[in-house]
């Protein structure tokens, strides 16, 4: 009988503790990403004051739907991640990738799909309630999909995703 020299012991915990973020994070983001319109009552005050705003309207929608499919990626990659799978580094990449995309032109359509209103003051207003929000969340949420990459890409890291 042939015996096998494998060490079952992974190289590195960064797969397992990546994972574990992954999923926490995923989840709150599927969450997130299914109440896009969380800001109901700011959009009535802004379209009450300055007129309809459909596009922008649209693009939270598709960005929801969006959303939904890049955190799906997400958790997958979190569980293959926890897994010590050899598929979780490229999963995690495909996120990180596809993530930091979605967070910048989630911020360029925002800013060009947000009408101008019949006042300066009345836009600025709208402007700062419904997408200054959404940029600064895009701020914070940009450094994670980085780190996470960078993170399951590290050799040791890969190593241990031999399974």
């Amino acid at each position: 009988m042939l015996e096998r020299n494998v060490d079952p012991t992974p190289v590195s915990g960064v797969p397992k503790v990546v994972g574990i973020l992954a999923i926490v994070f995923a989840s709150l983001g599927l969450l997130t990403a299914t109440l896009p319109l969380g800001m109901f009552e700011d959009i009535d005050r802004y379209i009450a004051a300055a007129g309809p705003i459909d596009s922008y309207l649209t693009w939270l929608l598709v960005n929801s739907l969006l959303g939904i499919l890049v955190f799906g990626v997400h958790l997958t990659a979190g569980i293959l991640s926890v897994r010590y799978s050899a598929r979780a580094p490229r999963w995690m990449t495909l996120y990180g990738v596809v993530a930091v995309a979605l967070i910048v032109v989630d911020i360029v359509v925002s800013v060009l799909t947000f009408p101008e209103g019949p006042s300066s003051r009345v836009c600025a207003v709208g402007f700062d309630e419904l997408v200054g929000p959404r940029i600064a969340l895009a701020a914070i949420a940009l450094p994670w999909p980085i780190i996470a990459v960078v993170l399951m890409n590290l050799r040791s890291a890969k190593q241990s995703c031999k399974s």
